[in-house]
């Protein structure tokens, strides 16, 4: 019954083709004829566009031949005839630049887009932006649903699901909105196919069954099919292997029946995986074997070379076009410039003193810009260097003193105490008060030193040799310095590298059981390099646990514009600052 309401329907048409006079607007009401006719029957719309086509030629008729090239090119692709639906698409995209019809021009750049994405996806989403630029630029609604819903399936085949339903969403507004009833299916699908791919399968079937209802509304067959083959994928992705397989073997006979060879060649491919998964090996071999029958010419390399020699046909003639284009403007500015030439070579003449003049001015700007530069940045300096020793004058003299009285006042007590216990925290207090003020007068010695030396931190290391005395016990202190030419240091260099070798002095002290720790300087290729060595036991630098004595170490390094590096084993530890002074 269906075949014969499909005949009846093709009958109409052609009694309808011989009853009207006008040749144009026969071609016109064939290419009229419903997006769900020609996907429903590639066979004879394939022949129908063939013969309209020949009719606009024959009447000269551009619009006419466009249209119907871009309806066989979806009957082509459709039915897996992709050589003839590229040299379709491209013919309609130049007659439509040349009639300057932007409507139907970005609709057919995003449908070829769109069939370009299996084996080009770098020039499918260039033709499809091409047409998605000039539909927003025009305002063509219509159009921009069909192109938002098509390049959102190039997104979501690239794994940007965000960017998918972006666009799927986008245009189901669209379809809405202009109660679309062909275009409102569409976008629930592509918006359930991505619901499933992320595992919301409830909100997917519940977009499905509200396509289902406008789909069962259609006279042709094609929307269910896709209907058919969703259901399909969503029961696979679900895990439900006896549902996927009965909606694909559902959808594969409708598919051979209406001609869709890609679809068909995809339920075959679906029914080959799900076969095998489940162990039944000859269904799969069945399946494997028809799908390679069905196998669309996409994977054919002489019918994808032939495809690219239709397209760079294309790109070829639209340069050509444009070169001669360029030519007769470059003959007419030819022509400009031979008569603006003598005013020209007068405004050179008189811009000469001009010039001279400017850049003798603008050299003096520019020197009196650098003057009034240095001059700040001098200031600057000059306030930063003040403010600094502002600073360490007031750690000095408040905290210092303050420190010291407290200190004072723990010794003082000392002596008016019996208890040993009280004694002993009095005693503790005390030392630790003195070690917070040495690293405050080491603090503030950093800080005076605005440009100081590497000669200046050996003779503060030197003092610190002194400071460790009582607790280095038989324990050896070197310090060498081998650089032999100046070297000048930051204070912010000077104060990490002596807070780097403070906490690595103790560490050797508390951990490695040393006899001797070395502490030595030593030129590099970009600046120089301070080693601190221990003959200790070492430490399992894997498996230790990270303290801070070791991050700190490591972010002093690298806060002095130097790379830190530590080594350990059963010979000891060994530490390397490396400071780039270049």
């Amino acid at each position: 019954m269906r075949n014969f309401i499909r005949l009846f329907i093709a009958l109409l048409i052609a009694l309808n083709l011989n009853a009207q006079s006008d040749t144009k607007e026969k071609v016109d009401s064939v290419n009229s004829l419903p997006y769900e006719f020609i996907v429903s029957n590639l066979r004879q719309s394939i022949k129908i566009f063939n013969e309209n086509l020949t009719l606009a030629e024959e009447a000269n008729y551009p619009l006419g031949i466009a249209v119907s090239n871009t309806n066989l090119g979806l009957a082509y692709y459709l039915s897996g005839s992709y050589d003839k639906s590229t040299y379709a698409y491209l013919h309609a995209i130049k007659i439509f630049e040349d009639l300057n019809e932007t409507a139907k021009l970005s609709e057919t750049l995003g449908e070829f887009g769109y069939q370009l994405k299996r084996r080009d996806m770098k020039r499918a989403n260039q033709y499809m932006m091409r047409g998605i630029r000039l539909a927003e630029k025009d305002d063509k609604t219509k159009e921009l649903s069909k192109i938002y819903n098509n390049y959102g399936v190039l997104k979501e085949m690239e794994g940007r699901l965000d960017s998918a339903m972006f666009y799927y969403e986008k245009a189901y507004e669209i379809v809405v909105e202009i109660d679309d009833s062909i275009g409102i299916p569409y976008s629930l699908n592509r918006i359930a196919g991505v619901l499933a791919i992320q595992g919301k399968y409830k909100e997917a079937l519940d977009y499905m069954a509200r396509s289902d209802i406008y789909r069962n509304k259609e006279t042709g067959d094609f929307g269910r099919i896709e209907n058919l083959v969703l259901y399909g994928d969503i029961h696979n992705q679900m895990g439900d292997a006896e549902k996927a397989i009965d909606y694909y073997k559902r959808s594969l006979n409708l598919s051979i029946e209406n001609n869709v060879n890609y679809l068909t060649r995809y339920c075959y491919q679906k029914l080959t995986e799900l076969y095998r998964a489940r162990g039944d090996y000859q269904k799969a071999l069945d399946s494997y074997m028809a799908y390679t029958s069905y196998k669309d010419s996409v994977f054919n390399e002489d019918i994808n070379l032939k495809i690219a020699d239709l397209e760079l046909d294309y790109e070829t003639e639209k340069k050509d076009k444009e070169i001669a284009e360029s030519k007769l403007e470059i003959e007419q500015r030819n022509s400009l410039l031979i008569i603006s030439g003598v005013v020209v070579v007068l405004l050179i003449l008189g811009s000469i003193g001009i010039y001279q003049f400017q850049q003798i001015k603008k050299q003096k700007l520019l020197y009196e810009v650098e003057l009034k530069n240095q001059i700040k940045q001098a200031e600057y300096e000059q306030k930063i260097s003040e403010e600094k020793l502002r600073i360490s004058r007031e750690l000095h003299d408040n905290i210092g003193s303050q420190l010291t009285f407290l200190i004072s006042s723990i010794d003082n007590l000392t002596y008016t105490i019996n208890d040993n216990n009280s004694l002993n925290k009095l005693t503790k207090l005390s030392a630790f008060g003195r070690t917070t003020l040495d690293e405050l007068r080491n603090t503030i010695w950093a800080m005076k030193n605005e440009d100081g030396s590497l000669e200046a931190l050996v003779l503060k290391l030197n003092d610190v040799k002194s400071h460790f005395r009582e607790s280095l016990d038989n324990v050896e202190l070197i310090i060498r310095n081998n650089v032999t030419k100046p070297v000048l240091l930051s204070s912010v260099q000077i104060l990490n590298l002596f807070r780097i070798t403070q906490e690595a002095i103790q560490n050797s002290l508390k951990y490695s059981g040393c006899s001797k720790i070395e502490i030595l300087f030593e030129e590099s290729a970009s600046g120089i390099t301070m080693h601190i060595n221990d003959n200790g036991g070492g430490f399992d630098i894997e498996t230790a646990r990270k303290g801070n004595g070791r991050e700190n170490m490591k972010h002093r390094c690298e806060k002095a514009g130097g790379q830190f590096s530590i080594d350990s084993n059963q010979s000891g530890t060994s530490i390397k600052c490396s400071i780039n002074l270049h």
